[in-house]
């Protein structure tokens, strides 16, 4: 049975970081946190129960416990059986929850008041959360840890609104061009640097006979969240958005541009037709798609599935006009209506010890915290460096500036994708129809 390629982030390569010593500074860090939790929630049980965690449950149900799955489960397995360790009669629920199905349960069971103590959010998810009162305010736990978010990667700031801060960054994942080095080198084609010699190599690498196309993207019927999160890296990369400041912006240049660059891919027999998600990524690891504007942890995946092609996947950045790319970051939050509050805190600042963001930088995702990775491990991880580079600069693929809409915008643009690209309909006709409905949606 062939294995689905599920979009789950981060989906990173198992690779082991150097041991290194746990920093004096995060072992005071966490000393304060136990000191302070009591002060922090002491108030009421609505605040959540720092005390008496003898045979207390941490719920952190999510797809993220994937184990073998991914160096990402790994990790957060390695969080969670220190933690234990840490606090005896501490049990923390690594229940999986698939992720197609992880944000609308998760969104659920906030709103009807049966709360994990943890949640994994996405760029999109923590804006909605905490627009709509559903997340916990973390300032509190991370004043009495000692935890200046200001040091973190900027994509910390996606988590903080009013000043109040919702989440706290595990990782971030930045989308670069993934690439089949050994079909580039058959085909003596130029790994691209621009616009023109993405054009060129596309023809290069399209080869009919052998059923081998040069780009792999969703071209089919997917869902509305994976389909938004695949169009993307093209429209922010063309330098467009769907939405600008809670303005629909879907009819510009830019946006018709990437759509009409989508719409020849699969007309020209560059990119395969109907293709899901799961679809593109398996033909990527069979060998059969020579290149894919994704996150680099789909390396770690194909060398799990297909050793050979997985060894012969490279990055660089996206060689679209722009020289945009987004990220997608992954953030842990406590839910307002979390049992465990202060244990909750516990768990996510353990997750920033040094150990861990060092195993994430080595997993080929960045860090919260990129500055407790050693230069010498930065160094000699060429794909890290890039991803590093990338994050400095790479947007978010939430709707600016529509935190709320976000379940709308992704089924407006997922309709009207799929209608261009099983029609002769053309990207201007395409962009125009998003922009009537996104602006009947956002009201301008």
């Amino acid at each position: 049975m062939k294995k689905r390629y599920r979009h789950r982030e981060p989906r990173t390569p198992r690779q082991r970081a150097p041991h290194v010593p746990i920093p004096r500074l995060v072992l005071i860090i966490l000393a304060a946190l136990a000191l302070a939790t009591a002060a922090a929630c002491s108030s009421s049980s609505s605040a959540g129960s720092g005390g008496g965690s003898s045979g207390q449950v941490l719920e952190f149900p999510s797809f993220v416990w994937h184990g073998t799955d991914g160096p990402d489960g790994f990790i957060y397995d390695a969080i969670r059986v220190a933690f234990q360790k840490d606090n005896p009669g501490v049990k923390v629920d690594n229940s999986l929850i698939p992720f197609d199905n992880y944000f609308t349960k998760t969104y659920s069971d906030m709103v009807a008041g049966a709360a994990p103590d943890i949640a994994n959010a996405y760029d999109p998810q923590v804006l909605q959360w905490a627009h709509q009162g559903l997340l916990t305010p973390l300032n509190p736990y991370l004043r009495a840890a000692g935890i200046d978010v200001s040091k973190m990667l900027s994509s910390e700031q996606l988590a903080i609104v009013n000043g109040q801060i919702y989440g706290v960054l595990h990782n971030s994942n930045p989308r670069v061009l993934v690439y089949n080095s050994d079909l580039f080198g058959k085909a003596h084609a130029t790994v691209p640097t621009n616009f023109d010699q993405l054009k060129a190599a596309m023809q290069a690498l399209t080869m009919p006979s052998s059923r081998q196309y040069a780009l792999g993207t969703v071209t089919g019927n997917e869902t509305p969240d994976a389909t938004y999160l695949e169009l993307m890296p093209y429209i922010a990369g063309f330098g467009g958005a769907f939405v600008t400041d809670g303005h629909a912006t879907a009819n510009s240049p830019q946006v018709v541009a990437a759509l009409d660059f989508l719409k020849s891919a699969v007309t020209d027999g560059q990119a395969p037709k109907g293709q899901t998600q799961d679809g593109y990524r398996q033909q990527l690891a069979a060998g059969k798609v020579a290149m894919a504007m994704i996150g680099a942890f789909i390396i770690g995946t194909v060398v799990g599935q297909n050793p050979s092609v997985g060894k012969a996947l490279k990055i660089t950045t996206l060689p679209l006009p722009s020289g945009r790319t987004i990220a997608v970051n992954t953030f842990l939050t406590i839910p307002k209506g979390a049992k465990h509050k202060a244990l909750a805190a516990k768990f996510i600042v353990q997750s920033l010890q040094a150990q861990y963001q060092q195993k994430i930088a080595g997993a080929e995702a960045v860090p919260a915290l990129p500055s407790l990775v050693p230069a010498s491990v930065a160094a000699a991880n060429p794909i890290y460096q890039t991803l590093l580079e990338e994050s400095k600069h790479a947007v978010t693929y939430a709707p600016s500036g529509a935190p709320d809409k976000l379940a709308q915008v992704a089924e407006i643009i997922t309709v009207n994708f799929q209608q261009l690209m099983t029609t002769s309909e053309s990207g201007q006709a395409a962009a125009g129809a998003m922009q009537s409905q996104l602006k009947a949606l956002l009201g301008s």
